[in-house]
C-alpha cells in the first residue's frame, strides 16, 4: 500500500485495503489518511502514472505466495 501511495494511487490502495480486510469504504479512506499522515507521504494530485504497474507487483506477489501455500 506504501507504494501504491508514493506512487499517488490513494484509490487504489484505499481500495486494496478494503477488499483484504472487508472495512467500509470509510474505514479505509481514515486508514489510508493515515498511512499518508504517519509516513509523511506526499500526495501527488491526480497522478495515476505507475499505478498499473504497482497493481502488477501485488497481483504477481499474490500469485506467487499462493503458488507456494
Amino acid at each position: 500500500m506504501l507504494d501504491l501511495l508514493e506512487s499517488g494511487c490513494k484509490l487504489d490502495a484505499m481500495r486494496l485495503y478494503k477488499d483484504h480486510t472487508g472495512k467500509s469504504l470509510m474505514e479505509s479512506k481514515v486508514f489510508i489518511e493515515k498511512l499518508i499522515s504517519d509516513f509523511q507521504i506526499l500526495e501527488k494530485a491526480n497522478s495515476q502514472s505507475g499505478c498499473a504497474g504497482v497493481i502488477l507487483v501485488f497481483v504477481v506477489l499474490g500469485f506467487i505466495l499462493q503458488s507456494m501455500l
